[in-house]
């Protein structure tokens, strides 16, 4: 179990690609971040409840339970529902894609191989949205 360390933000990635995974993770630690990941996507929603991170990450295409699905779910309930949720997807975007993300409340959607940087950006600026105690910008 990961020991968060006070005054980082938790962000939890959900992704069944392990290189990808632990790859990111150490991105996000050397950006001083706190970091929990799964490579078994059911687990999300749990770890959703259970470590109440600041920010999810989540690949779209996944078995048994995809990213609209996890998005979904963290968006309807109450307790997590402020949650911001970043998709992610090797899969070319289209306006079908766009759309469903919008509708499941997904805060953004990055293609794959994605730029650090650019998720770094998308990452800071819904943490300070979030802080701000107004609405995710929403850009699916």
């Amino acid at each position: 179990m990961m020991v968060a360390e006070p005054g980082r933000k938790t962000i939890l990635i959900v992704d069944d690609d392990r290189n990808f995974v632990d790859a990111l993770k150490i991105e996000l630690e050397a950006a001083n971040y706190n970091v929990v990941a799964t490579t078994v996507p059911a687990e999300g929603v749990r770890l959703t409840r259970s470590t109440r991170p600041d920010l999810v990450i989540t690949d779209v295409i996944m078995p048994m339970v995809d990213g609209f699905s996890l998005c979904k779910n963290i968006k309807v309930s109450e307790t997590t529902m402020h949650i911001p949720v970043i998709l992610t997807s090797g899969k070319r975007l289209d306006e079908a894609d766009r759309l469903k993300g919008r509708n499941v409340g997904a805060d953004a959607y990055i293609l794959k191989p994605l730029d650090f940087r650019e998720l770094l950006r998308h990452v800071r600026r819904l943490l300070q949205a979030r802080d701000a105690g107004g609405e995710s910008p929403a850009q699916p």
